[in-house]
């Protein structure tokens, strides 16, 4: 904002919290305007409590029952009216010290005074609010977790706002901020409900039905299903997405056994009886339509004073659990086509075609040799057609063709020896909304292409050992060194398959064919492996040694040849005595700067006027400049460094010779 960015159009924040943060600027107010808030006297401060009298004898005592929990969890606990005026404050004695006056009882505490807090945004908005740190506008606030509650009159009027705050510690990163602000705002939004609760009763004794009402109210805040049962089975308590799931109201299914619900599961069935702890065991469930299939896992609970226990049982749906199998089994996506690097025609061509076919939801088969940058690729088709879906790899030539099948269309319990009790899903499941990328297609065995293309064509997947298809909405690219072709005429890649994969066709080109990025690649691996203070520069030599060598191993070669070539140099230069044997020895025979691009026929036979030409020392110079231009791509600068010239002398060179820049 000091920039003069407006935060409105930052994905990042949220629309509630960058108008606050506008208005907040509009008021004058900066991040260390907390301490300047204003106070109001004694007399209204009193005047203010008298009006509030119910809430206030509701309120205080409760919340002065939660001091110390407040005191052993680092929490502290603030109750405002509906203009921002503080009326209490209470908690953990280092958080209270270290906010002092700035949140005492008969501070103005409003958006106008201090600028964007949780508070003010629940009251402009009448709604549980929680921020994280610099999301609010004082700076007081940057190491603090804040999460708000309103309270209601029965007008839906804003009378008081519950506010909770937490420090964030020395090492934030470490917590997990997301369950972290998931749990402070279900506790102060379970408070406020309770303060509501008892204000519209008028009940003094209310610390249980407190607790109980919290509990509750947690449980009914979570979007996943949750239910408390007996050991028996029985449901004691059922939420909300739980009882949809069961196609019921929550009070039909108080009492009844959770079993009812489900297609028999001796597994689950032994984990209630055992009250053993398990985690994301599939399950169907019977609804109206048939079945559908959930991920259930189960907490055991302690017995309480007469000896019953029970547990409680997280349901969650199974393309959700999937999505967060792979988000975490996913690959690595660090590269879009901006970032894949290359500016010879032939990589401008190749990165154009690639991008255009990422648009489309067909499949696409990518064709290059080794280390010419195939998952790279992939990453940029994924991250311009399904960059929020899950990015899977599976190379078919490193895993042994007895595993290949179980790894890519999963398995049911007990499908063979070794498999997990409770089945697995495959890559294909796990690539649901995101890009399948298959590498080394090649290698895949001929009797699982049959099923692949199966799979292909009605984007259905049947694991093995399983007896039902399950729907799947992915992308899939494949890629391979190997002619394809050729493997199709000796039958050992199925025709249909291929034709299926080939619609969209790219062809990677390999680096000896993209001479002038070789350079280019050359610097930009320098810069990112480099770990001295002054940035190393390749010599001419070395610059001519690496555009001489054909590159058989492509960019990854020549990605490794920098990396060698670092680690040998012991100064600011890198010499060709610092490149890789096979570099330095040229053991691939390419042409060099000075080949004639005349090509000799079959029967060697010159005539005069040729062999003129040939000798010709002009002649000669020509070819030279404009080998070494081509194999720059025209960039002057390094055509002049392949030849050992200035760019002026080049440039003389050019006009006297008659070759066109």
């Amino acid at each position: 904002m000091e920039k003069g960015t407006d935060p409105r159009l930052s994905p990042y924040v949220r629309d509630e919290i960058a108008n606050s943060w506008i208005r907040s600027q509009s008021y004058n107010l900066t991040p260390e305007s907390m301490g300047t808030a204003p106070t109001i006297s004694s007399r209204e401060l009193n005047s203010i409590f008298e009006q509030n009298k119910e809430l206030i004898d509701i309120a205080f005592p409760l919340l002065d029952s939660f001091k110390p929990l407040l005191t052993e969890s680092g929490y502290m606990v603030s109750l405002v009216d509906g203009s921002g005026i503080v009326l209490y404050r209470n908690g953990n004695t280092k958080m209270v010290d270290r906010y002092g006056n700035t949140i005492g009882p008969g501070v103005l505490w409003n958006e106008a005074t201090i600028g964007t807090c949780a508070h003010v945004l629940s009251i402009r908005h009448k709604k549980p609010i929680s921020l994280l740190g610099p999301e609010n506008f004082p700076a007081y606030f940057q190491n603090d977790i804040t999460s708000t509650a309103p309270l209601f009159d029965s007008n839906g009027k804003v009378i008081a706002v519950l506010i909770l705050l937490q420090k964030l510690g020395d090492d934030p990163w470490d917590l997990d901020l997301h369950n972290l602000q998931y749990l402070t705002l279900g506790w102060v939004t379970s408070l406020a409900m309770e303060i509501k609760t008892q204000l519209n009763l008028k009940l003094s004794n209310s610390l249980f039905k407190s607790t109980n009402t919290a509990l509750q109210t947690a449980i009914k805040m979570m979007t996943e299903g949750m239910v408390i049962v007996s050991r028996e089975g029985l449901i004691q308590h059922i939420n909300s997405p739980a009882a949809q799931i069961f196609n019921c109201n929550t009070n039909e299914a108080i009492g009844r056994n959770i079993m009812e619900f489900l297609v028999k599961n001796d597994a689950l069935a032994e984990a209630l009886r055992q009250l053993k702890m398990i985690h994301n065991i599939e399950v169907e469930v019977l609804n109206d339509y048939g079945t559908q299939g959930y991920t259930f896992s189960i907490q055991p609970l302690p017995a309480d004073s007469s000896g019953s226990s029970g547990g409680v049982v997280k349901i969650v749906d199974t393309e959700k659990a999937k999505n967060m199998v792979s988000s975490s089994s996913g690959a690595k996506l660090d590269f879009d086509f901006q970032s894949i690097k290359g500016a010879s025609t032939k990589m401008l061509r190749t990165k154009s075609l690639a991008q255009r076919f990422a648009r489309s939801p067909a499949n696409i088969l990518l064709i290059g040799e080794s280390g010419t940058g195939k998952e790279l690729f992939a990453q940029a088709i994924h991250n311009e057609y399904r960059p929020s879906g899950p990015f899977i790899v599976l190379n078919c030539a490193a895993i042994p063709k007895n595993l290949i099948e179980s790894e890519l269309f999963g398995y049911d319990s007990g499908a063979f020896t070794g498999a997990k009790k409770n089945g697995s899903p495959g890559k294909i499941e796990l690539a649901e909304g995101g890009t399948l990328f298959l590498d080394e297609i090649g290698d895949m065995p001929i009797e699982i292409q049959a099923v692949l293309l199966r799979v292909l064509e009605n984007k259905q997947v049947m694991r093995i050992g399983g007896s039902k298809y399950r729907a799947v909405d992915f992308r899939m690219v494949a890629a391979t060194n190997k002619d394809l072709a050729t493997l199709v005429q000796s039958g050992q890649f199925r025709q249909d398959l291929y034709y299926r994969l080939s619609v969209l066709r790219v062809d990677i080109p390999p680096l000896r064919q993209r001479d002038s990025d070789v350079l280019s690649l050359a610097e930009f691996f320098i810069q990112k492996y480099n770990w001295r203070s002054k940035l190393p520069k390749l010599s001419h030599e070395t610059k001519i040694k690496l555009m001489e060598y054909t590159w058989p191993g492509n960019v990854r070669q020549l990605e490794n040849a920098i990396i060698y070539a670092l680690n040998v140099s012991e100064d600011e230069l890198i010499l060709p005595e610092h490149l890789p044997d096979e570099i330095i020895h040229n053991k691939n025979h390419p042409a060099s700067l000075s080949l004639n691009p005349i090509e000799l026929s079959k029967e060697n036979n010159l005539n005069e006027a040729e062999l003129r030409d040939v000798v010709s020392l002009k002649e000669a110079e020509k070819i030279v400049v404009q080998n070494a231009l081509a194999k720059s791509g025209n960039n002057i600068c390094i055509a002049a460094e392949l030849l050992g010239l200035s760019k002026s002398t080049l440039y003389r060179k050019l006009k006297l010779l008659g070759i066109d820049e």
